[in-house]
This record gives structure tokens, C-alpha cells and sequence, in this order.
């Protein structure tokens, strides 16, 4: 998804767009082409620079273990360069999504991440989700679900990472 504003000068009322669109989960059009591209929308020209989100990485102690457990909750598989052992291990996520890479530091996890992931199910229900993912190694950290059926779950993986799993898409009634 592309996100971008228009600057410089008036492009005398062209309202082209150069790329491709592509519609995202939620019916909304989003602009994809190359990085760098000059483009005029509504007449104003403007220059896009983007960057590929490549890999989400985490620190931790043990990078296979880690990458194991994510890779039983995502369903995407380590990859086969990677072995018990090696310093730097990589979940492969499918094309277009960042793959999660874990690399070994020294020193452990010692306050709340900063960052962490939220993750919507799309083939169970939030409570289902959280169910098999505790039945994996994690932990329940933060229970914010209502009565009403709304909010998310705050778990921590075997390392203590915190991670969201909120309401699946068949819940939102997407």
C-alpha cells in the first residue's frame, strides 16, 4: 500500500496516475509501481520514493527455537538455509509480506517491546486463535476482549515478545 501527498507544481489539469492499482483486502485502491516514480493526481506533480519492508526482525537467545514457533503460528516455513544453531534464522512469509527473521544477541529481553505484531486469524476465531497459539508456547500477558465480543488478546512468545491476536476476519464481517 502506497502512501503519498502531493507537493510541487501544478501539472495543467493532467489527473494521470502512473502504476498499476491494486485493491487491497478492503476494497480500496492503492497505488503500485516502481520506487521513485513522478506522477500527477489532481493536478499537482509530485516524485513517490518508496522502500520494501523486506523483513520484520527480532533479537532474541535462541533464533531457530523462535523461528519454529512462529512458523507454527503463521503457517509459513523456516527456511531451508537455516539450521539448530545458526545466528540469524528466517520465517519466509508469502510474497509481498516482510519475512520475520530472528537474530541472536547476548543480552535478553528486559522491558516491553516498543513494537510488536497484531495478528488477525482468517481461518478461526480470536478465541480459537488464542487457544492454539497458548497450546504452541506462548503465554497470556493482557486479556482485553468485552463482553461484547470486541478487544484483542496480548500474549508473549516463548522469549517474552508481545504479540496481539485480535478479532478474525469472519468476526469483523469481512
Amino acid at each position: 500500500m502506497a502512501n503519498w501527498r502531493s507537493s510541487g507544481t501544478p501539472a495543467h489539469g493532467h489527473r494521470t496516475i502512473v502504476g498499476t492499482t491494486l485493491d487491497d483486502r478492503g476494497g480500496r485502491r492503492h497505488l503500485c509501481h516502481q520506487p521513485t516514480h513522478k506522477i500527477a493526481i489532481y493536478g499537482w506533480s509530485t516524485r513517490l520514493n518508496f522502500m520494501i519492508l523486506r523483513h520484520v526482525t527480532v533479537d532474541c537467545a535462541d533464533p531457530y527455537e523462535l523461528a519454529k514457533f512462529w512458523s507454527a503460528v503463521t503457517g509459513w516455513p523456516v527456511s531451508d538455509d537455516d539450521a539448530p544453531g545458526d545466528s540469524e534464522v528466517l520465517v519466509e512469509a508469502p510474497p509481498s509480506v516482510p519475512g520475520m527473521l530472528f537474530i541472536q544477541v547476548p543480552e535478553g529481553k528486559t522491558v516491553k517491546n516498543r513494537i510488536h505484531f497484531d495478528w488477525m486469524p482468517t481461518e478461526r476465531t480470536r478465541d480459537e486463535e488464542v487457544e492454539r497459539v497458548i497450546a504452541l508456547g506462548a503465554k497470556l500477558y493482557e486479556d482485553h476482549r468485552t463482553a461484547e465480543g470486541l478487544g484483542w488478546v496480548t500474549l508473549l512468545d516463548p522469549e517474552g515478545n508481545e504479540f496481539c491476536v485480535e478479532r478474525s476476519t469472519a468476526e469483523r464481517g469481512l
